[in-house]
């Protein structure tokens, strides 16, 4: 089984490496303006943009499984509790998704919004 790494750009784009030899196995325009983070489960490469679009990909092919499209500025980070559930926070809120089906779970509210810290 191939290795995979994942990194983003500036451009939108998300590039898949194979860690042993170096070689990409794909590229990909991901979103409209700057890959602002990634994380990975065993089985997918999950990616957010300056666009508030959240798209999960097939980890060994690069393939898009879906997107979704967030709340202005509330998926700024992500995080993943396991293989099943991603955690994105941003302006005061949380909100905690599963992965498989790209459906929310529950959305948790920090304070009001004027007043409330992004959440990392």
């Amino acid at each position: 089984q191939t290795m995979v790494l994942a990194s983003g750009g500036q451009d939108g784009a998300i590039c898949l490496w194979d860690v042993l030899t170096g070689s990409r196995v794909s590229h990909t325009y991901a979103h409209r303006g700057d890959v602002t983070s990634l994380t990975c489960t065993s089985s997918c490469v999950i990616s957010s943009g300056l666009d508030d679009l959240i798209s999960i990909w097939d980890r060994a092919s690069g393939i898009k499984l879906y997107s979704i499209q967030q709340e202005l500025g509330c998926g700024a980070s992500l995080g993943v509790i396991s293989d099943n559930v991603l955690v994105t926070g941003g302006q005061g809120c949380v909100s905690f998704w599963d992965i498989g089906y790209g459906d929310l779970l529950q959305t948790v509210y920090l304070g009001k919004s004027n007043e409330a810290q992004p959440a990392r």
